[in-house]
């Protein structure tokens, strides 16, 4: 996973096994959204075999799509709150996907 930083150190061509095993510790970090636009935003991005690649596009898509339908849902609850005079203040997921992360769909929630 360091690999995946901005600037990483050269690196020798991964193995088959290899690549399904970052993609099996990202699955069980809760980082597969994260590790795929890191790897498609990286010189690393060319060598992920096609199923490794798909796996992880796979589930960034899913997670863009699912949290489309949480933040609407979301605004909606906050507003209809806050017409009701009830303060709201979103905590971990849903500030997370929206504040810290450059883009919501790598944020699984």
């Amino acid at each position: 996973m360091a690999l995946l930083r901005q600037d990483p150190a050269p690196l020798g061509e991964l193995t088959s096994r290899q690549w399904t095993f970052l993609a099996d510790e990202a699955t069980r970090h809760h980082l597969r959204g994260v590790t795929y636009r890191r790897l498609t935003d990286s010189p690393l991005g060319s060598q992920v075999p096609g199923a490794v690649r798909e796996r992880l596009r796979s589930f960034f898509l899913e997670t863009a799509g699912r949290n489309a339908v949480l933040f609407r849902q979301t605004s909606q609850m906050v507003q209809q709150l806050t017409a009701r005079g009830i303060p709201v203040m979103l905590l971990k997921g849903m500030h997370l996907s929206r504040f810290v992360y450059a883009e919501p769909a790598p944020r699984s929630m």
